[in-house]
């Protein structure tokens, strides 16, 4: 039960009219409806996404009423019932708007930041839509096993008898291929505690805000960094001493940055948005919170220039905003490089003047120093 927000019930009551439901009965039966799902909710933050929900059910009827007419104005002039409905959901909306603004306002923020409130940013854009053959080992075993791309490619070549997809064929364990089959992938890649192979694991909506990268005063924060600001300096991208001291990173499509280590077969570029469209992905280099390289070295969503020129976009936008256009500009000209290069041993450019190439919507790539590995 959430303080604060009446029950279905009494939402009926006090907007219940003498008139008709007419066509617009949907939308009142939809608002009962996530009224009772809120209450059912215990997560706070669950709570929160169903409150907002609500909202935005009482938002629907709004714009299916907007002179806020009764269904029978003619035959109800001046008693005022027939406008009651209306007055019961505007009520119910100030009450969740209170809602989202005192107790569920940190809630609120992280769904803000997580989902959707940021859209209008990226009208236009073109989020690169992965194809099956960019698909890497998750998406080709559907328990996410490490090193199933190996395999696959081997499959590709037999002349398969079964008549299974490879999917079909990875997950039947009654015939002896299918047994051989993950014996195989165990062995590929193990994991120290089970001695089975590696499962790729996903994040859900809350479950990925921690690592969010938020741009406060021109510097990068992440939840989870106990407020410090982030820093690759401590990260990796992948096992060997070459891949220290960056970071994985995706755009989601929404606008937001996530970043993190990578864990091969536990923490990959999928991990952040669950396998889902990204408008940019690769490796970050941020020293204490100023992200000062960028490349496109993903094997799993495969971003070429349009990603890199998306990625820049939106860094010059959280810059922007934060120490404005001049200072944004400057940095993008000095103090940042970008390559479009897939090369993650050692992070090799070529790299290139940001500002140039967003300025010529990614037609000019002039040669630039490459950003100095943070320690």
């Amino acid at each position: 039960m959430i303080v604060g927000l009446r029950s279905s019930a009494q939402f009926r009551t006090i907007s219940q009219s003498k008139t008709g439901w007419g066509s617009r009965k949907a939308v009142l039966t939809a608002i009962e409806g996530a009224i009772d799902d809120a209450h059912l909710e215990t997560d706070p933050f669950a709570q929160c996404r169903a409150i907002v929900k609500v909202r935005a059910c009482c938002q629907a009827w709004f714009d299916a009423n907007p002179n806020k007419t009764s269904f029978r104005p003619a035959k109800y002039v001046g008693s005022g019932s027939g406008s009651h409905r209306f007055d019961g959901v505007t009520t119910l909306a100030a009450e969740l708007d209170g809602l989202l603004t005192t107790t569920y306002a940190r809630a609120f923020r992280a769904f803000q930041r997580m989902t959707g409130m940021r859209d209008e940013r990226i009208r236009g854009r073109k989020a690169k839509v992965l194809s099956n053959q960019e698909y890497h080992a998750e998406f080709l075993d559907p328990r996410h096993r490490s090193k199933a791309t190996v395999l696959h490619q081997n499959y590709a070549l037999w002349d398969n008898p079964t008549g299974l997809s490879f999917q079909e064929w990875l997950a039947d364990n009654t015939i002896q291929s299918s047994s051989d089959a993950q014996e195989f992938i165990d062995k590929m890649w193990p994991d120290a505690t089970t001695g089975r192979a590696k499962e790729v694991a996903y994040l859900d909506d809350n479950a990925r805000i921690p690592y969010r990268l938020v741009c406060r005063g021109g510097l990068y924060y992440r939840d989870i960094d106990g407020g410090a600001p982030f820093h690759s300096g401590n990260h990796r991208t992948g096992d060997g001493d070459l891949n220290k001291s960056w970071a994985i990173f995706v755009l989601s499509p929404s606008g937001y940055f996530y970043a993190h280590s990578k864990e091969i077969g536990r923490f990959h570029h999928s991990t952040f948005l669950s396998g889902q469209p990204t408008l940019a992905a690769g490796c970050l280099c941020v020293d204490n919170g100023r992200i000062t390289g960028q490349n496109n070295a993903s094997g799993h969503y495969k971003p070429g220039a349009e990603q890199s020129l998306q990625f820049v976009q939106e860094l010059y936008k959280d810059m922007k905003g934060a120490v404005g256009k001049d200072q944004a500009r400057r940095y993008l000209d000095k103090d940042f490089k970008l390559s479009l290069s897939y090369e993650t041993a050692g992070f090799h450019g070529p790299y290139y003047n940001a500002l140039q190439f967003m300025e010529s919507d990614g037609t000019t790539r002039t040669p630039e120093a490459a950003p100095v590995t943070p320690v």
